[in-house]
């Protein structure tokens, strides 16, 4: 499995919490939630309840492979379909209408977790943990590492989560998500690379 297709990280990945990512369901895109799955169609001029339908999903599901929780999850989404109703008479172009929405979506968490950040900076509050783990079934030995890789996904710089968590965990090719985080591809690669070493550092004494 090549996982630095474009990039070059600054050491190999260590494989253990990847790969209890990877068989937990969190390295690939369930095929509930691709964009190859959710092409219903919407119709112009932009039908917002036909848009939500179709859409609140794959939104739902970028947001909380972001965000790691269900609440925040759940604001970003209504946020995301409040913006898309004031850009209504904006959006006229069904075959754009995925990307816009993956685009909002990404920086309205970016933005949700940089107002967090603040705030735990100020004792406002805590850093929200990373929930995205699975339900099923797992080892118990993977379900330390997932728990010990969420404490590290909680307290990456935001970009650096951001990127990170759309490359290896969305599947998103680096071009997309410079597009979606409105920086250049040499600013993606380095903050992937950013979150690769924070997760080497902490896995260094892993077994």
């Amino acid at each position: 499995m090549v996982l630095f297709r474009n990039a070059s990280p600054p050491r190999p990945i260590i494989g253990a919490p990847l790969m209890a990512y990877a068989a937990a369901g969190l390295m690939a895109r369930e095929k509930s939630t691709t964009i190859a799955a959710l092409t219903a169609p919407v119709a112009t001029p932009l039908d917002l309840s036909a848009l939500y339908s179709a859409y609140a999903r794959y939104v739902g599901a970028i947001a909380m492979r972001i965000l790691g929780n269900a609440a925040d999850t759940e604001e970003v989404v209504q946020d995301v379909f409040a913006e898309a109703m004031r850009a209504a008479s904006g959006i006229n172009d069904a075959a754009a209408i995925r990307g816009w929405l993956a685009t909002v979506t990404v920086r309205m968490s970016r933005k949700r977790l940089k107002r967090q950040r603040l705030f735990a900076a100020f004792g406002l509050c805590e850093v929200a943990a990373y929930e995205n783990t699975p339900s099923g079934e797992i080892s118990a030995d993977d379900r330390i590492l997932l728990k010990r890789m969420s404490v590290v996904i909680a307290h990456m710089p935001v970009d650096a989560r951001i990127a990170w968590v759309l490359r290896h965990v969305d599947g998103e090719q680096l071009d997309r998500i410079a597009e979606m985080m409105g920086c250049s591809l040499a600013t993606v690669k380095r903050r992937i690379c950013e979150a690769q070493h924070m997760i080497d550092s902490h896995f260094e004494d892993a077994p």
